[in-house]
């Protein structure tokens, strides 16, 4: 059940909240799925990727999260290990200012896995408002 943040727009509080799921034949996943909304001056203090199911393609499987264009400023490409299952976590800052979307990219190389599912956590605060 995906659970839906109290209000963002606390400035001070931090929430931790499920995002969404990545799976091996998510449609769109190599290019970018997006996962949640964000309210605009939102702050990313840390992401927490659980993979319950290894991703399994032959040579390489990458999973990041972030900001449409690179999806890799919250959770990077040397964070998760998605062979093998476990709980994940990458201590950022990133301000998301005027942008809402937060993505999930999977890029695999080799023979196409076959299996693989992650959760996406975040935890955000609000940025201070002038």
């Amino acid at each position: 059940m995906k659970l839906n943040p109290m209000d963002l727009g606390v400035c001070g509080v931090n929430q931790t909240f499920y995002a969404g799921t990545l799976k091996f034949d998510t449609e769109g996943a190599a290019a970018g799925v997006m996962l949640c909304e964000l309210p605009k001056n939102t702050i990313v203090v840390r992401g927490i990727a659980v993979v319950s199911e290894a991703f399994n393609a032959e040579t390489t499987n990458t999973i990041t999260v972030g900001k449409k264009a690179a999806a890799n400023e919250v959770i990077g490409s040397s964070v998760i290990t998605a062979g093998t299952p476990g709980a994940y976590k990458s201590d950022v800052f990133v301000d998301m200012g005027e942008e809402t979307a937060v993505y999930a990219k999977y890029e695999q190389s080799g023979n196409a896995a076959t299996a693989g599912s992650v959760d996406i956590f975040l935890e955000v605060v609000a940025a201070p408002q002038a």
